[in-house]
């Protein structure tokens, strides 16, 4: 009998949730089915005009005391989502008619959510003629409803995007309803503006400026290494990254799937498969994690490869120190079991010669002949000689830069207040003539030793993560990730081949004054910046439809051992 009833129940929570359905106006057809969305009660999307700029916007939004942008957004293109005081429907409505006036508003409707996704409703719709529909049926259609025939899509013949007036009184959901159910059509479907879909789900993802800047903690909109953007095309998928450091904590829970074991570890050592040892083996870690932490876990951070493997290898010997011998024999491990990218983050003091023979084995040997990705700190020094290893013309060199695209440590530009740990306890970037490229190294999240080891002493899971990890360590193994993107794109790219993508990719911040220089091919430079801030996106776009013509790159060596 409880059965019985329980079922009766349930069948009229359905019945009723079916009708609340049929009541919802907020629906489309596809594929002859009704998609019906949920109306967000306190967001508003705007769509603004080509020449709109973000004075006039800030001047439009502040003109209304009912809304603010929304937070953890900004005025990036010509979209903006406004949030209201309060969820309710009435005023969203009533804001949507005040927005409209506005000469700079091309659209403004609610916004709408479907499986908990905002996605921001544009004037625009699809529609694709049926094989008996004619383009004058089309034309004569859009006339009569007051719609633009915008364009007809390049690659398929009959598809059209539609847009209607602002002054229609249906949106462009309605009005797709409206020709779909003439019958002239194949389909006939809203154009939505779909937010954070390329975003990662991870706890401290908003933290992450260096993947996606949107002004956090007074930093530049934008300065950053275009990671969303990158992850449609790449994630780092089949690639091997070694990581010559301090050691990795081989079971953090945002890395250990990603790690490749056996690690190294030099024989006179031990033999602890890459992880860390003393408790000042604390810098590998927060580099592994930049690198290939584990993306949409829901868990701490994402790393710029998140489908990338790691490779652990240990070369300190306590007290920051490390060993230059076992560094050398490190890199050659490394090439030898198949690393594709090897990271540094370290270097400092003279040349010795068994690293530089490691290193160009590991270019020229590598990858069945194809080279080795190697990438290295350029130092912490504040000075204009880039440290060895990184002054070798076969390795890219990394400087660091903070939030607002200034050189790391850089305090006589104004801007660089912008970040207030920068100067304090983030030391000046190292440049110089072997200068490859520059990637954030300021106050970046990353993984930490578990627990109260690490950098955070916080005890459980808090302290798993820090959030200040910085320096031209945080900034290589973002250039290490890059590369790792690169050669997931097309991992037939020979080493240099990923340097000159990376390098003519480059983004050109911060406002230096980048020159064309003899010798440096790919592109203006600048001795603070090196070629700009390494992009992901424009690489990885580069190397799908890479044909094979690169320059031949000129690097020079400058003899001048810290962990950078």
């Amino acid at each position: 009998m409880k059965r019985i009833i329980f079922i009766s129940i349930l069948c009229a929570i359905f019945s009723i949730s079916l009708s609340a359905q049929q009541d919802n106006e907020n629906y489309y057809y596809h594929q002859g089915e009704k998609v019906f969305l949920q109306q967000s009660a306190d967001k508003i999307f705007l769509k603004f005009v080509q020449n709109a700029n973000k004075e006039q916007i800030h001047f439009l939004i502040n003109s209304n005391r009912s809304v603010q942008l929304m937070p953890n957004t900004s005025i990036d293109g010509n979209f903006i989502i406004l949030e209201t005081n309060t969820k309710d429907n009435v005023l969203s409505t009533t804001l949507v008619k005040y927005f409209k006036t506005s000469p700079l508003v091309i659209s403004a409707t609610p916004m709408f959510l479907y499986n908990e996704v905002l996605q921001g409703l544009t004037d625009e719709f699809a529609i694709k003629l049926k094989s008996t529909t004619s383009y004058i049926q089309l034309h004569e259609l859009a006339e009569k409803n007051n719609c633009l025939i915008k364009e007809e899509n390049q690659f398929v013949k009959n598809q059209f995007l539609i847009s209607i007036s602002k002054n229609s009184r249906m949106n462009a959901i309605e009005m797709s309803r409206l020709f779909f159910e003439t019958g002239f059509f194949e389909f006939s479907e809203p154009n939505f503006i779909i937010f954070n879909a390329f975003h990662s789900n991870d706890t401290y993802f908003d933290e992450q400026w260096a993947l996606k800047n949107i002004g956090q903690n007074s930093g530049v909109s934008g300065v950053d290494i275009k990671a969303e953007y990158a992850w449609s095309i790449a994630l780092g998928t089949n690639i091997k990254v070694a990581v010559v450091d301090m050691g990795v904590d081989l079971t953090h829970p945002d890395l250990q799937a990603n790690i490749l074991l056996p690690g190294y570890e030099h024989p006179s050592s031990g033999n602890r498969n890459g992880a860390p040892v003393t408790t000042y083996d604390n810098h590998g870690t927060p580099c592994a994690g930049i690198i290939g932490a584990i993306k949409d876990n829901a868990k701490g951070t994402a790393g710029v490869a998140p489908n990338c493997k790691i490779m652990p290898a240990r070369i300190s010997t306590g007290f920051g120190s490390l060993n230059s011998d076992w560094a050398a024999a490190a890199i050659d491990w490394a090439w030898q079991n198949g690393a594709d990218v090897i990271s540094c983050s370290w270097g400092g003091g003279s040349a010795y010669q068994p690293i530089i023979d490691a290193i160009n084995r590991a270019t020229s040997q590598g990858r069945a002949g194809k080279g080795c990705v190697v990438v290295f700190s350029s130092g912490n020094n504040n000075a204009s000689t880039v440290n060895f290893p990184a002054n070798l013309s076969n390795v890219i060199a990394v400087g660091a830069i903070d939030r607002c695209g200034i050189r790391s440590g850089r305090i006589d530009i104004v801007s660089n207040s912008c970040d207030p740990w920068c100067v304090e306890c983030q030391p000046g970037s190292t440049y110089g003539t072997a200068l490859s490229v520059v990637a954030p190294g300021t106050n970046v999240y990353a993984t930490d030793r578990q627990g109260s080891a690490g950098y955070n002493t916080a005890t459980g899971t808090a302290g798993d993560y820090d959030c200040c990890f910085g320096g031209t360590s945080a900034a290589c193994p973002h250039v290490a990730g890059v590369a790792a993107l690169v050669l997931s794109a097309d991992p037939n790219l020979t080493a240099l081949q990923v340097r000159n993508i990376i390098e003519s990719t480059a983004q050109k911040v911060g406002g230096y004054n980048y020159q064309t220089i003899s010798g440096r091919p790919n592109g203006i430079w600048h001795q603070e910046m090196g070629y700009g801030l390494v992009d992901a996106y424009k690489a990885v776009q580069a190397a799908e439809c890479y044909d094979g013509n690169e320059p031949i790159v000129t690097g020079s060596i400058e003899m001048n051992t810290t962990w950078n």
